[in-house]
């Protein structure tokens, strides 16, 4: 055993209230500190941030997002957003993703970010920075990321579009 899993096991021997009132420590001294809202992220909802490593499982994960430390937390990373106006860490490499949604979907974002006098980008970016519950993302499927279909029948295939791998 490692010594990260062995602080895992540590950590999570504690009570619920006492992992949620670290966040908590952790969180405010960020706010206050006014970092950058990425920075707050990274440091606290991020793979490697103190939420992750104090509910290493999705079970934990999901009872940690039924807590007013969750809704607090999501509170200030929205606020230091609305103060930042977007504003990156210096240290935080920007990345870029592409995203296949069906039209339908895409008009949803843009009606809802419309209505909320944003862009789709932040309105994707707040949406994207909530934890979720692991039971309502589906599983990862062999052609998701470009690989070879498994050919079963040689008959029509049945698959909807937006199961069928990208062509290039």
């Amino acid at each position: 055993m490692d010594l990260a899993d062995s602080l895992r096991r540590h950590e999570t021997t504690e009570t619920v209230e006492d992992r949620c009132r670290k966040i908590e420590e952790k969180a405010d001294q960020l706010f206050a500190a006014g970092v950058a809202w990425t920075t707050f992220f990274k440091e606290l909802l991020g793979p490697e941030g103190l939420v992750r490593r104090l509910f290493p499982t999705p079970e934990e994960l999901s009872r940690f997002e039924q807590t007013a430390t969750h809704r607090k937390v999501q509170e200030m990373l929205a606020s230091l957003r609305r103060v930042q106006e977007g504003r990156a860490a210096r240290t935080e490499a920007l990345s870029v993703i592409t995203l296949r949604i069906p039209k339908s979907l895409h008009d949803a974002l843009a009606e809802e970010a419309h209505a909320l006098k944003t862009s789709i980008n932040r309105l994707c970016i707040s949406k994207l920075a909530q934890l979720i519950d692991a039971r309502l993302v589906p599983p990862l499927r062999q052609f998701d990321r470009g690989g070879e279909i498994p050919k079963e029948d040689p008959g029509a295939d049945s698959r909807t579009s937006d199961e069928l791998p990208e062509r290039r």
